[in-house]
């Protein structure tokens, strides 16, 4: 085999592997209790100090900010939102994820690979899903009225630090 062909065969491995896992396209944040728009400065302030955000996005209208990630095979440190919220002195009403549009068909039994981070859908029927836009569940991701209808359809086994639930968006 000559040279070239290895190389051309690394170079399928390695692209095979990348594009296997889902892409993120961004992140939309809920905030309950936004009134105006210092509020929203503030919260925007400490969701720009987190090292994996790109670049916030506010809407006080919508009470809910958009939030666009720095390119990373890392695992995502999600939870780090919410505390960002919460230290600005406000609380999450809600986290989505949207994913690109192609990620849909990288999901097998109910779950995706993106980065280091893995994600199982819960209460969804299988595949083929019709949204790409994921709701976090979780008691940091929710408020504690949501995050008990839904407790009882998480599996007894919490995720790990890297490993996160989520349902398809309404949204």
């Amino acid at each position: 085999m000559t040279n070239i062909m290895r190389y051309l065969l690394v170079l399928a491995g390695l692209f095979s592997g990348i594009i296997c896992f889902g892409q993120i396209q961004h992140l939309t944040v809920g905030i309950n209790g936004l009134t105006c728009s210092q509020c929203s400065r503030s919260v925007e302030l400490q969701l720009r100090k987190l090292s994996f955000i790109k670049d916030v996005s506010m809407n006080l209208q919508q009470t809910e900010g958009t939030l666009s990630l720095v390119q990373s095979n890392t695992a995502i440190p999600f939870d780090e939102i919410a505390q960002a919220v919460k230290d600005a002195g406000f609380s999450v009403r809600f986290l989505t994820v949207t994913f690109t549009p192609e990620t849909l068909s990288q999901i097998k039994n109910k779950e995706l690979q993106s980065g280091a981070d893995r994600f199982y859908i819960v209460n969804a029927a299988d595949t083929p899903y019709k949204t790409n836009t994921f709701q976090f569940v979780g008691k940091i991701y929710m408020p504690p009225t949501v995050f008990k209808k839904y407790k009882k359809l998480l599996p007894p086994s919490a995720p790990d630090q890297s490993s996160y639930w989520l349902i398809p968006s309404g949204k």
